[in-house]
């Protein structure tokens, strides 16, 4: 293993000595800037350390979606607000990042003109207005990839990126490639009992998650074709076959053979809990270790006055109004006060008291119905400025959707954290 790691390091990292590698990964997507934040996160670690940045392009992952979304509104009010979408270009059916070309170049020169349009009442400007019209690349990808790193380098993060469907053409990964394959009995069987365990310690009862378990004589790897259709890779898949890494099996790759200290988001942290026990459990070694990071940034839009906590109080309040119409009649009743005074000795005492109450309570309700009234319309009103206020403040917005202004100083005080050790 020792050997593997240097090797694998100067191969794949470009690193030629024992400083420390820290690594994270993502596919080539629009992602929201929560997830951003492990690059500029490691960036800041790797320059404390006096070590060396590494971002995992997971290019060999299907392409689940090309369109960018986002709030839009023509006037202000709750029920205006909607989420747009701009399209860029309809994903290939099963296609992999890496081989998803681009198939039309006007629309996608559009999207900044469909931007424009959809964002002219935000008061302010999307980072892509300046970065889009400058990109080229064979795919969407590539193009999503030049722009991230476009950006990483004008707010000073040094981050390497290294593309996952170059790593069949790796020495070292194809060794880890055989080794699994030469004893795929024992790895199926610690890596099924690590999926098993993991279901069972969070009461999970789907067979797809975290992931799948192995079938027989299957391996953890993709058998990718030269236009990105891929399937499940078995023992008989020849030898020379194209296989790209799983979930699992890559960051079990990449910490095992490369890093020194990786940073997942939210769910690749959860799930490499499996990884850690394939670790301990087939390789008999503990875990190196790993960081889960996230963050959140809203888009910079104004918001609707209602809250959630408005919401519940005129929810209480109707239903107040329901059970205690006294409280809000505005005049004194005496049938009230006596049957609160009262205190029933027996089962049939207590239920005619409670007949009573529900009487008194009808005979009032006719009184408070104009309140009634009002706070429904109130809570109707706010309801709808509180989902509007959910739709513009999601924390998802792909990352090109916000202002240089806000994401800089966002992505530029998590890299200054890390650089300083806070």
């Amino acid at each position: 293993l020792a050997e593997i790691r240097e090797q694998a390091r100067i191969e794949i990292a470009d690193c030629r000595d024992d400083s420390p590698l820290i690594l994270t990964g993502h596919q080539p997507e629009l992602f929201h800037p929560g997830v951003w934040v492990k690059n500029f996160a490691a960036a800041g670690l790797a320059d404390r350390l006096k070590g060396r940045a590494l971002n995992l392009v997971v290019d060999t992952d299907l392409v689940k979606s090309t369109g960018l979304h986002l709030p839009t509104w023509d006037t202000w009010e709750p029920d205006r607000v909607r989420v747009a979408t701009i399209p860029m270009q309809p994903p290939v059916k099963n296609s992999t990042w890496e081989a998803n070309p681009v198939i039309d170049e006007q629309q996608l020169r559009e999207v900044a003109v469909h931007l424009t349009r959809l964002t002219h009442t935000w008061g302010v400007t999307p980072i892509l207005a300046r970065i889009w019209p400058i990109l080229s690349g064979n795919n969407l990808g590539e193009r999503f990839t030049l722009a991230r790193q476009r950006v990483e380098r004008d707010f000073g993060c040094v981050m390497h990126d290294r593309r996952v469907h170059n790593f069949p053409g790796r020495q070292t990964y194809r060794h880890f490639i055989q080794h699994i394959r030469s004893d795929h009995v024992r790895f199926g069987h610690v890596y099924n009992s690590a999926v098993r365990a993991y279901r069972q310690k969070y009461r999970l009862r789907s067979a797809s998650h975290p992931v799948p378990e192995l079938t027989e004589n299957e391996l953890p790897f993709w058998a990718t074709d030269a236009v990105g259709r891929r399937e499940r890779a078995m023992i008989h898949t020849h030898q020379d076959a194209n296989l790209t890494p799983r979930a699992l099996t890559l960051t079990l790759f990449a910490r095992l053979c490369l890093s020194d200290f990786f940073i997942h988001g939210i769910g690749g942290g959860k799930y490499d809990e499996v990884t850690d026990e394939i670790i301990r459990n087939y390789f008999g070694i503990e875990p190196p270790a790993f960081q889960i990071l996230s963050g959140t940034l809203h888009l910079p839009l104004p918001s609707f006055p209602s809250t959630d906590e408005d919401v519940k109080r005129l929810r209480r309040k109707i239903r107040d109004l329901h059970w205690n119409p006294h409280r809000h009649s505005g005049a004194r009743s005496e049938e009230h006060e006596r049957l609160t005074m009262m205190s029933p000795a027996d089962r049939r005492g207590r239920r005619e008291r409670y007949r009573a109450f529900r009487e008194l309570n009808d005979q009032l309700r006719p009184g408070v119905s104009y309140l009634r009234d009002e706070v429904t319309r109130k809570l109707i009103q706010a309801e709808n400025e509180c989902a509007a206020n959910q739709l513009l403040q999601n924390r998802e917005y792909a990352w090109v959707l916000h202002p240089e202004e806000t994401l800089r100083p966002f992505l530029q005080m998590v890299q200054a954290s890390a650089r300083d050790g806070k």
